[in-house]
């Protein structure tokens, strides 16, 4: 139940995305086929996984089911934006409450030294 709750917040991320770039509401199914084709590489081996190939993937898929490139972009940098960047705030302040702020040093980034 959590993992389905995960992937529609994903879709529903990504479909906010699209609409502000791409002006193009009510395409969900549409959308939720690039989705899964873009995402099709993840579960590969190496060489062709990885967020690299998906991010390189991703606006060919939802251009291929019918969205503009130049949209599918904007909002593909969009979505990791919110996706990967916007996770890393509560990260980072969880980890400064952790520390208690005195710097623990189990605590310090690698190469930090």
């Amino acid at each position: 139940m959590v993992m389905l709750i995960y992937w529609a917040a994903e879709i529903l991320a990504l479909g906010g995305c699209i609409d502000v770039f791409a002006h193009r509401r009510g395409a969900v199914a549409v959308m939720m086929v690039g989705y899964a084709t873009g995402y099709a590489p993840a579960r590969r081996s190496l060489p062709l996984s990885g967020a690299g190939v998906i991010e390189a993937l991703m606006p060919f898929a939802l251009n291929w089911v019918g969205f503009p490139l130049a949209s599918s972009i904007l909002a593909l940098i969009t979505y990791r934006m919110f996706n990967l960047w916007l996770a890393l705030i509560p990260a980072v302040i969880s980890l400064h409450r952790r520390a208690g702020g005195r710097g623990d040093p189990d605590l310090v980034p690698v190469g930090a030294d």
